[in-house]
């Protein structure tokens, strides 16, 4: 069976790395970037089979960087927000994320998506 390639981004790096670490636990081989310049480049070179962004980043929101996503040639692959903050899942959705999730994220429920 393939290995599954998930590219994160999250800038808390302990959260991050957690997180990270539950993925890999199931299979996933994972990428985690702290900054969406990261993000994006690894999207281009790495062709990743999932991305998970969080929604409230320094410089710009999930919602923001999931549009740019959707954006590029090639990018139907699913982007999942997740937030520790009280986000309206409305914002995702017209993003084009494919679903938002709480902090902490319920790694097994977006496994399974």
């Amino acid at each position: 069976m393939k290995t599954r390639r998930l590219l994160l981004l999250d800038d808390d790096a302990l959260a991050a790395a957690v997180l990270a670490d539950s993925f890999r636990s199931l299979g996933w081989e994972v990428h985690a970037c702290s900054r969406p310049a990261e993000l994006l480049h690894r999207l281009a070179h790495d062709r990743p089979d999932a991305v998970l962004l969080d929604f409230v980043l320094p410089d710009t929101d999930g919602a923001a960087l999931c549009a740019a996503i959707r954006l590029a040639p090639g990018a139907r692959l699913p982007v999942l927000l997740f937030s520790g903050s009280d986000v309206d899942p409305e914002l995702a959705r017209a993003a084009g994320a494919d679903g938002m999730f709480p902090k902490p994220v319920p790694v097994e429920q977006v496994h399974q998506r």
